[in-house]
C-alpha cells in the first residue's frame, strides 16, 4: 500500500481534488450501462471516436426513443428488429467480443445474450441492479457475464456504470500499480489495492480509478505518438 500511495503522489497526488473529474457514467440507464461496458472491450475511447461506446449508445437511444433503462425492452426490440445481426447494424459497429474465436461473436451479440440473462434472474432496471448485488449478487454477475467475451473487468465496470463503487483493473490500471510495486500483481490484486488507497484517503474509488486509467492513458498517447514520429524521421 505504501508503495502505491508513494507512486500517486510522483503521478497522480493524493488528494482528490487533483483528479480529473468523476466519469458521469449511466446511473438509472442499465441498458447504457451495458452496451457502454460490452462495447469498451478494447476499444478507444475520445470525442472524435465516432465508433466509440458513446456513440453506440446514442444511436442505440435515437432508435428507440425512450429512457434507456428497460432490458426486457432491449431484447424485444432486439428480437423485433430480427435478431442480433440485425442489431449491429442499428448500432452501426461490428466489434468482436472474442477476437481469438473462430467464429468471431459480436458484441451486440454479448449484449443481447447478457440482457436476456439479466432479464431472466428478474432484472431490468438499472435498480434491479442494485438490489440483486445485495441479494444475490453470484446470480447476478453470472447473468452479466453470459455473453462470451464479457468478463470480470466488463462486468465491474457495468456496476460503476450505475455508481456501485469498484476499480476495474484493465491494462492501464494494472500498468499503473505494476510500476508501483515494480512487479506484476493479478487482476484481483491490483483492484483491492487500488481500493484500500481509497479508502486510506477517504476518497471516491471510481474517481480514483478514473484518475489512474486518464494518467496512464496520457502516456501510452504519448508514447505510440512519439514512436509514429521516429519512425517517419529521416534514418529512423
Amino acid at each position: 500500500m505504501k508503495l502505491l500511495l508513494n507512486h500517486m503522489g510522483g503521478t497522480i497526488g493524493i488528494h482528490e481534488d487533483e483528479w480529473p473529474a468523476r466519469p458521469p457514467g449511466f446511473p438509472e440507464q442499465v441498458e447504457a450501462a451495458l452496451l457502454d461496458s460490452v462495447f469498451s472491450l478494447r476499444s478507444v475511447y475520445g470525442s472524435s471516436n465516432a465508433k466509440g461506446p458513446r456513440a453506440v449508445v446514442n444511436r442505440w437511444a435515437q432508435h428507440v426513443n425512450r429512457p434507456l433503462n428497460d432490458l426486457r425492452a432491449l431484447v424485444g426490440e432486439v428480437e423485433k428488429l430480427g435478431g442480433p445481426d440485425a442489431f449491429r447494424k442499428v448500432l452501426q459497429h461490428d466489434g468482436i467480443a472474442v477476437p481469438n474465436s473462430v467464429d468471431k461473436p459480436t458484441k451486440a451479440l454479448a449484449v443481447y445474450v447478457s440482457a436476456q440473462a439479466l432479464v431472466e434472474l428478474g432484472v431490468n432496471t438499472a435498480g434491479d441492479v442494485i438490489r440483486e448485488r445485495s441479494r444475490n449478487p453470484t446470480a447476478l454477475l453470472r447473468a452479466v457475464q453470459k455473453g462470451r467475451g464479457v468478463g470480470p473487468q466488463a462486468a465491474t465496470y457495468f456496476f460503476m456504470s450505475l455508481g456501485v463503487p469498484g476499480v476495474k483493473a484493465d491494462v492501464m490500471v494494472k500498468r499503473f500499480v505494476n510500476k508501483a510495486l515494480a512487479g506484476r500483481v493479478s487482476d484481483a490484486d491490483a483492484a483491492k489495492l487500488v481500493e484500500a488507497a481509497a479508502q486510506t484517503l477517504n476518497a471516491d474509488v471510481i474517481r480514483l480509478d478514473h484518475a489512474i486509467w486518464d494518467y496512464e492513458s496520457k502516456l501510452a498517447r504519448a508514447s505510440k505518438k512519439m514512436g509514429s514520429e521516429r519512425g517517419v524521421s529521416p534514418g529512423g
